[in-house]
């Protein structure tokens, strides 16, 4: 269990007991005008390639409202032998450099790795577009995705020392 606005993770058992905490600094990265007009632009694009009318398009666009700061983290996995896999978000600049936003896709490729017991290992930055799916021993199957969006199933070995 966690709150994204830090990294502090709650490891509970079946039952709800606190087993331990996980923490790592954060220090959070403010969410930019720049920030905001790149994220306006894909979403308004994305709209009118769906074939939205403009007048619902601003109505949409016109609604939104962006916090101050990016959450310290989009999601958090289990991975091999225990670990906890902590997915970084993608700022402005990310998306901007990369050309392609996905509103329910706000992840970076880069997970910070924690151990069984916590401590922090380091990071894992995937290559390219690759969504992990499944933990199989020290196995993590995922959909991978080319530049023209094909999918293909990759599967990569993770070595934990």
């Amino acid at each position: 269990m966690a709150v994204n606005e830090s990294v502090r993770i709650e490891v509970r058992d079946a039952t709800g007991v606190l087993g331990r905490i996980i923490t790592r600094p954060h220090e959070a990265k403010d969410v930019t005008e720049r920030d905001q007009r790149v994220f306006l632009s894909f979403m308004r694009d994305a709209f009118e390639e769906q074939g939205v009318p403009a007048a619902a398009v601003q109505a949409v666009i016109g609604r939104l409202e962006f916090a101050d700061t990016y959450p310290a983290f989009v999601t958090l996995t289990h991975g091999p032998r225990g670990s906890i896999w902590v997915q970084r978000i993608r700022g402005g600049d990310e998306i901007s450099q990369e050309g392609d936003f996905d509103p329910q896709d706000t992840g970076s490729n880069t997970r910070d790795i924690f151990d069984g017991g916590g401590r922090y290992m380091g990071d894992v930055t995937f290559p390219g577009k690759y969504q992990p799916i499944k933990v199989v021993d020290d196995r993590i199957y995922g959909i991978a995705r080319d530049e023209l969006d094909v999918q293909s199933m990759k599967v990569y070995r993770v070595v934990m020392e």
